[in-house]
């Protein structure tokens, strides 16, 4: 099975709301990169039983992403961010330069 890397910034936003069978085996293969038969062996369940903890899991981190859209907003501010530095960066940071900063910044709360 191939991992998809994109689901560990998911576990990071929502892990806890998994099941504690799930959040062990998604944070094991994932983070520890152990595979389905070390799994297997430490969760005291066939690698089956690995894999549909591993996809149930997989699938509960896209439905609570689809519905609270969290790493999209992450997603968002990041780029906002970026773009406030590159300004930043390329700008001598005069007062207004500072003031559209601090209006953005608060805008997050």
């Amino acid at each position: 099975m191939a991992k998809n890397m994109s689901f560990v910034l998911l576990f990071d936003l929502y892990g806890k709301l998994l099941s504690p069978r799930q959040y062990e085996a998604f944070d094991l293969y994932y983070n520890e990169d152990l595979s389905l038969g070390e799994l297997a062996e430490i969760l005291g369940v066939t690698r089956q039983g690995v894999l549909d903890n591993i996809r149930t899991a997989e699938k509960k981190l896209l439905d609570y992403e689809e519905k609270l859209g969290f790493a999209k907003k992450q997603n968002k501010y990041s780029l906002i961010i970026a773009e406030i530095l590159e300004t930043i960066d390329n700008n001598p940071p005069s007062k207004e330069v500072i003031s559209k900063i601090r209006e953005a910044l608060i805008s997050f709360d």
